[in-house]
């Protein structure tokens, strides 16, 4: 069999070892290895826990990508203790180091980071709420700040304003009154002076930057002229920096007739449209005593009108130990991610495009008083907080962290079947069908079908031929196409139709010769190309077409050179790129177009680096992203081509060396490609991946994401009709897989 790699070991069921940078060596014993990535399951994994437990702390990200947690409280024996030290923890490690002591100890306390990067911390618990310090990130030391003016306070709120000055308001005085001061710090001076006084005394509350320079107070406890006991508040207020005064805005319960049960110890996060997200709290009435449950409702408050209105309701829950603002932050995506503070533990994530909340995962540890803190990877780190526990009827302090990875991949089931060269294919109607491929053992005739509903993977009806590296592609009809493949020691040229509405297969005309692995596009006039590949006596450059309607094959024009292990896009123009491959003697450089109005094949240029096994995606201007693949040892390189001018430039360098990787083009424009086999950056050798990575095509650059569960080689990727990605099949280090799992953007 004339047969490139990476395919001699697909027929023969023999694994190909290898060692260093080029795959195709020979005499290698080194074994293949890959980074693997902290445990992950359902959008969790664990890190280092902090050296000392502890709950209502603080948790900043600083300029370095490291997050200081300073103060916090905890019971030792019978008495309640501030800490004093604060740590640091570093995500390229997933460790925490000590660093330094307070000035103070201190709880409930707020902590700002400025724009020198040094951070800003006020306030708190313990007899040091008048006062205040700063953290020097340079140094790792602690030093006394100037005192602010005004009654000492805890669970008060502060914010940096646009001018780069820090805004602090509220909080509960020595008294337990809930006071309505505010002052401002400024770095420059080193100094602080009073602003205006909020309208309503209040703590608890939330405290808001807007796109603006104005900043958002909501909620909190406090009292209002209408109602004579301490009561959770509903109205909310907007402060000007320019004036220094505070008005109020629109109340978050405009419609409640008698009495308004408000919202306090909440979060609040601003989105990307310059609205702001409130979430989770609880009501609380001092007449009757009593603290309600923790909300599940939601509420966006509208800067241009000054108005609430509701948005999705969260599946639990949730409430911050005492103060605001710990548990709730911004992603990178623009979405909202919420974690802690809650009985079950969930993790649930806001999608400001659609008004809905959907739970992502589940703590390891339940926690109140926690931090959450988004770092510069995307991951969130959950830090710290306490627990009851009631078998023991105590209270325990976690000094274990876990962080939320969004997005995440989770387990979506396992086929029947273990395929490797299978092919993938959405239907219509969501499912999901694959089929052949090779189980370890030899060839399959199989199909599988996942119901999008349950999530569930069934047997489907089986093809009439066994086959692997074919080609699978959806029609206008709803039915998909089967054709060429290898399987039964014979070259395929048989083609089968599968009908989604019988779940059953049926014989059509076949190919005019074999082909394995060929590309097979389906053109805008419902008419399917196949070409390339390997008849089996050699490898082909004719093309041939498929009309659906008398369901027969027809010769076109060849292209200018045999390829396989090549790669097709179908162009906004009608047109068909194809890309690279393998002629037989060596790896292709060249480029070229089918033009189905005239059912020939014209060059396309030459790329700067041949390849074969590369991917190639349409991204939303047009253009073709072609990522990795291989020549004679896996790529980095990308390159893009454009239509228009018919020429090729250089791409962002990927930041993975990977060759037949699947690649997805994302909802939003973007590119996926996930596994495939490549260098592994961890340790130098070749290896099966699991590595994933995502080309932002409006940004044009490369970032990377959390990897899959599984080392995947030559595995199928499909983008669901929810936006999710399905990836399946493909092989590890043992052989063949049947497991697949899910991309939850």
């Amino acid at each position: 069999m004339s047969l490139k790699f990476p395919l001699p070991w697909l027929l023969s069921g023999l694994m190909l070892l290898s060692s260093g940078c080029d795959p195709t060596a020979t005499g290698s014993t080194a074994p293949h290895l890959a980074a693997r990535s902290d445990d992950i399951v359902s959008g969790m994994e664990t890190t280092g826990s902090m050296i000392n437990p502890r709950e209502e702390h603080t948790a900043t990200l600083l300029l370095n990508g490291k997050v200081l947690v300073a103060g916090g409280h905890r019971f030792i024996s019978t008495s309640s203790t501030n800490v004093q030290v604060s740590e640091l923890y570093d995500p390229a490690t997933g460790s925490w180091t000590a660093s330094g002591s307070m000035v103070a100890a201190r709880s409930r306390h707020t902590a700002t980071r400025l724009n020198n990067g040094k951070v800003l911390v006020v306030g708190g618990n313990s007899g040091t709420s008048t006062s205040a310090e700063l953290y020097d990130p340079a140094t790792g030391n602690w030093s006394a700040a100037s005192t602010p003016p005004g009654p000492w306070r805890s669970s008060h709120q502060a914010v940096l304003l646009s001018n780069g000055k820090v805004l602090v308001s509220g909080g509960s005085t020595e008294t337990e009154l809930y006071t309505a001061f505010a002052a401002l710090y400024d770095p420059s001076t080193g100094t602080w002076s009073t602003t205006g006084d909020m309208k309503n005394g209040r703590d608890g509350h939330t405290l808001t930057s807007l796109k603006d320079g104005r900043v958002l107070a909501a909620g909190g406890t406090g009292h209002i002229s209408s109602y004579p006991y301490l009561h959770s508040l509903s109205t909310a207020e907007i402060y000007n920096p320019v004036t220094g005064t505070w008005s109020l805005t629109g109340d978050m319960e405009p419609n409640a007739l008698y009495f308004k049960e408000g919202r306090e110890s909440h979060n609040a996060a601003l989105l990307p449209s310059g609205k702001v997200l409130v979430a989770g709290g609880r009501s609380s009435n001092g007449a009757f005593g009593g603290v309600g449950p923790a909300y599940k409702t939601t509420q966006v408050y509208d800067p241009a009108t000054g108005a609430w209105s509701p948005t999705g309701t969260m599946a639990e829950g949730h409430t911050a130990n005492w103060r605001a603002g710990h548990e709730m932050d911004l992603l990178p995506s623009g979405k909202v991610v919420f974690a802690g503070s809650s009985n079950g533990g969930s993790v649930e994530l806001y999608d400001p495009t659609t008004g809905a909340w959907s739970t992502v995962g589940t703590l390891a540890n339940l926690r109140y008083g926690s931090t959450t803190t988004t770092l510069a990877s995307g991951r969130v780190l959950i830090a710290g907080g306490q627990r009851y526990d009631s078998a023991t009827s105590q209270t325990v302090y976690a000094a274990q962290a876990e962080r939320v990875v969004l997005p995440y991949w989770k387990p979506a089931g396992n086929m029947a079947t273990a395929r490797f060269g299978l092919t993938g294919t959405l239907l219509g109607n969501g499912k999901v069908l694959t089929t052949g491929g090779f189980n370890g053992t030899t060839e399959v005739a199989s199909a599988d079908l996942r119901d999008p509903t349950t999530g569930a993977w069934s047997a489907t009806g089986a093809m009439a031929m066994s086959r692997q590296f074919h080609a699978a592609t959806l029609l206008s009809s709803g039915k998909v196409l089967v054709t060429g493949g290898y399987g039964n020691d014979a070259y395929r040229s048989s083609s089968e139709l599968f009908n989604p509405t019988t779940a059953t297969w049926a014989s059509t005309g076949g190919m005019n010769q074999p082909r394995l692995q060929p590309v097979s596009v389906k053109l805008a006039n419902g008419k399917v190309l196949v070409a390339g590949g390997d008849t089996g006596l050699g490898y082909t450059a004719s093309a041939e077409l498929y009309d659906p309607t008398p369901g027969t094959w027809t010769s076109t024009g060849s292209m200018a050179s045999a390829r396989i292990h090549t790669t097709p896009a179908l162009l906004p123009n009608g047109k068909v790129l194809v890309v690279g491959g393998y002629d037989g003697n060596v790896t292709l450089g060249t480029a070229e177009l089918f033009d189905p109005a005239t059912g020939t094949w014209s060059s396309a240029g030459t790329l700067a680096q041949a390849r074969e096994g590369a991917s190639a995606t349409v991204l939303p201007n047009g253009k073709v992203l072609i990522a990795g693949g291989t020549a004679e040892y896996p790529l980095n390189t990308a390159e893009l081509y454009d239509p228009a001018t018919n020429t090729w430039s250089a791409a962002p360098t990927l930041t993975s060396w990977r060759t037949d990787h699947a690649a997805i083009k994302l909802a939003n424009g973007d590119v996926m490609v996930a596994g495939g086999y490549g260098v592994n950056t961890g340790y130098g050798v070749d290896a099966y991946l699991d590595s994933v990575e995502v080309y932002e095509s409006a940004l044009g650059r490369w970032t990377r994401t959390t990897p899959l569960g599984t080392l995947r080689y030559a595995a199928e990727g499909v983008l669901l009709q929810d936006g999710q990605v399905l990836v399946m099949g493909g092989s590890d280090f043992d052989g063949p897989v049947s497991t697949t799992e899910l991309y939850v953007p």
